[in-house]
């Protein structure tokens, strides 16, 4: 009875019944002085048991938060997927119920940045095109902003639509490609606003534009590269194009402008790139302010 006595005492001490683990000398002291012996490795081993199993909770606690708060952001992400594919339908349906015929407008090509700057140990082009969205920049704070982690809205203006002045905002988001190092830049959706016609306008075009940014080593020179892919359909016939000549000519002169003003637009987006990039090479975070037109010397 005494050593069983002094075995549950142990066990008390070591924490196995539910008291406190830190009397395993006053256990040890107990024994001894009651004639018996319990070597102090074995008084460990006793409670042992009990820290690795809180150990263990400790660690499946903090897996199942990470698992949680991953759960959370796939979620997000899928939500925010479904929502910009509801925009995208609900436009094409309004597109298609308007009546005329469609003329098509496009830009397809690609522009080269060279990088002076390699930056820190670790921070690499490549590393930088693999950031998460939400630790990208605005770029430009002027016509940038971020509405979601992922997504971003740009606008632009005035501009000149067939005689009009309007403002265009464009919502677009970014999906990153951490393996082989890209990030896809894609619009889904775009709004005119500032004047009557501009109101007009809604339901008699539509936009899709795909852009891949990507970054390679040539002759020891780091270059970003952006490949972009812009289609535009119109309705003419709400601007009073009727005549299936006048519609061709439409069709060639829009796609004479807007070839060159998006390869110009793109090489201002990739100097924006490129001096964001140097930012973070550099060591600033993801909160580092976002670049000005002066700083790539846009007036």
């Amino acid at each position: 009875l005494g050593r069983l006595a002094a075995v549950l005492t142990v066990a008390y001490a070591s924490g196995v019944t539910g008291g406190p683990s830190s009397r395993l000398g006053h256990v040890t002291r107990f024994t001894r002085r009651h004639g018996l012996y319990i070597p102090e490795n074995r008084v460990a081993g006793v409670a042992r048991p009990r820290r690795t199993a809180r150990g263990e909770w400790s660690a499946r606690a903090a897996r199942d938060t990470l698992d949680k708060d991953k759960t959370q952001t796939e979620e997000d992400a899928l939500a925010a997927e479904v929502e910009r594919e509801r925009i995208r339908r609900e436009r094409e349906l309004v597109f298609e119920q308007t009546p005329g015929a469609i003329v098509e407008w496009s830009a397809v090509s690609g522009v080269n940045k060279a990088i002076e700057f390699n930056g820190l140990e670790g921070r690499s082009p490549e590393a930088y095109l693999a950031l998460p969205p939400e630790n990208y920049s605005v770029l430009s704070s002027k016509t940038i902003s971020r509405t979601d982690p992922g997504q971003f809205k740009a606008t632009f203006g005035p501009l000149n639509f067939f005689g009009n002045r309007v403002m265009v905002e464009m919502l677009s988001s970014v999906k990153v490609d951490s393996v082989n190092k890209t990030a896809t830049i894609e619009v889904y959706d775009c709004n005119l606003s500032g004047s009557p016609a501009a109101d007009a306008a809604k339901g008699t075009f539509q936009t899709k534009c795909h852009t891949r940014l990507t970054c390679f080593q040539r002759d020891g020179v780091w270059k970003f590269r952006g490949d972009y892919d812009l289609r535009v359909r119109v309705k003419p016939q709400a601007y009073g194009f009727k005549a299936k000549w006048r519609m061709g000519i439409l069709r060639r002169v829009g796609n004479a402008i807007l070839r060159p003003s998006v390869k110009i637009a793109m090489r201002q987006f990739l100097e924006f790139l490129a001096k964001d990039y140097h930012q973070w090479a550099s060591g600033a975070n993801d909160k580092r302010e976002a670049v000005t037109e002066s700083e790539i010397g846009v007036t």
